[in-house]
Parts: C-alpha cells; structure tokens; sequence
C-alpha cells in the first residue's frame, strides 16, 4: 500500500472472452441481478464487468451459468475515482507519460502502476 491508495478502489474486474456473443439486454440483465457494479467494452472489444472484490467469483459464476459465457480471466484492479482523474492534455503528453511508466515497470521492485487519467 503507498499514501496514494485513497485515490483508487479495489475492484473485481472480470473479461469475457472477445468472441462472446450474447444479447445486450440480457447481458445487462444478468449482470445487475448478479451484483456487478458496472459492464462496458475494453479497447478490443471484449465485456468488462467490475464487481466489488468479495463478489467476483460469484458474479462470473453466475453470468457463466445463465448466458453460457466464458471468462477470459479476472483480476483485482485498483480503479481511480471519478474526483481525482486527471486530463491528460495531449497525445504527446500521453505518449511522454507512457515511457515514462515502461521505464518504471523496468524496475525490479515496482509491483504495479495505477494511473488515475482520463
């Protein structure tokens, strides 16, 4: 944990599989009575549903057995508050602000880099 935990929270986040074929509203449906927080679309295409982290296993269980859908994987992720993203002003900022974060991934000792952009 790092003094900045408190501008995160812990999240459940499920990815089923890209070729996942199924109707929205009853992916929408089956999502809520299951207790997902929310559902969108990752940059590939694939459904992501984050759920609070006590319930991940259930929630994927649960859209397993009533749409027939296969999980990709899950994971816990450390999702930013709306109130502390940042805007990051322009494409080349983005691009300084990546090689910025592979370097420090390069370090043997970093175990995760969370960034709270929009």
């Amino acid at each position: 944990m790092t003094p900045t935990t408190y501008l995160f929270e812990k999240k459940g986040r499920i990815v089923l599989e890209s070729s996942t074929k199924v109707d929205k509203e009853e992916l929408l449906e089956q999502t809520i009575s299951a207790g997902a927080l929310n559902i969108d679309q990752d940059d590939y295409g694939g459904i992501v549903v984050l759920t609070e982290p006590s319930q991940i296993t259930r929630v994927g269980e649960t859209l397993t057995k009533a749409l027939g859908v296969k999980i990709e994987r899950t994971e816990f992720i450390w999702d930013p508050k709306d109130n502390t993203k940042v805007d990051v002003p322009s494409p080349e900022y983005a691009d300084t602000l990546t090689r910025f974060t592979s370097k420090l991934e390069e370090n043997a000792s970093v175990q995760g880099i969370y960034l709270s952009t929009i």
